[in-house]
């Protein structure tokens, strides 16, 4: 049995570009985190959207005819998943296909889709993973952001220079991080958007309810039961 636990904040923003799609029963959630004001909002909402009915269609019929790539080294929920964050990315670009690029937004995306005791998590940008078991934290994920680059060790967690170098709606083709892993009973996985400090996952892994910093901030944790 699986459990889905949501905890997101505004900050000290004018408006939230965190966007959270939760579908229990299909046992995944999607997690997008847009940048680029009003358009990010759109670019985040829909990316998530696209990926869900995606997951929707392609996880529930297996007869469907969707576009289909295959990696060898996946499992078949790890390639819907592959593919899922490709139509997501096709359905943003296609959206601002006459947009100006100075006024189109983007988004990071994470996305995690439970197959049996296995989870598939796809990552494209700045979002962070984490999985926990038996109170030891590793991190799963690795983002492709301005602050991973800048220093490694994560002093710059949830800091301005969470910029992704990779996003949603800005690059034709994406080559998402594909993680696989089998949980057990008591893990837990955390998804995390980019503005999230390591104070307030602290808190939120805690069983907290941290106050918003100056960013958005958004955590999705998975957990096994």
């Amino acid at each position: 049995m699986i459990q889905f636990d949501v905890w997101t904040s505004e900050g000290n923003t004018p408006f939230q570009e965190d966007v959270i799609v939760v579908r229990e029963a299909r046992r995944f959630a999607v997690l997008g985190d847009g940048f680029g004001g009003h358009p990010g909002v759109f670019a985040s909402t829909l990316a998530c959207e696209s990926l869900a009915d995606f997951l929707e269609l392609e996880a529930g019929d297996l007869d469907a005819t969707l576009p289909f790539e295959i990696r060898r080294y996946l499992t078949l929920m790890g390639n819907v998943l592959f593919n899922a964050v490709s139509h997501a990315n096709r359905s943003v670009m296609e959206s601002f296909a006459e947009t100006p690029i100075s006024k189109r937004g983007g988004a990071s995306l994470i996305a995690a889709v439970m197959d049996g005791p296995n989870l598939s998590i796809a990552n494209i940008g700045a979002c962070r993973a984490y999985h926990e078991r038996q109170k030891c934290l590793a991190p799963i994920v690795q983002p492709r952001s301005l602050a991973q680059a800048l220093d490694p060790s994560g002093a710059l967690i949830g800091s301005a220079y969470e910029i992704p170098l990779v996003s949603i709606g800005t690059h034709n083709t994406l080559e998402p991080e594909l993680v696989e892993l089998k949980l057990i009973a008591g893990d837990a996985v955390y998804l995390c958007s980019s503005g999230v400090s390591s104070e307030q996952f602290e808190a939120v892994r805690q069983g907290g309810n941290p106050k918003g910093g100056d960013r958005n901030a958004t955590v999705v944790r998975i957990l096994a039961v």
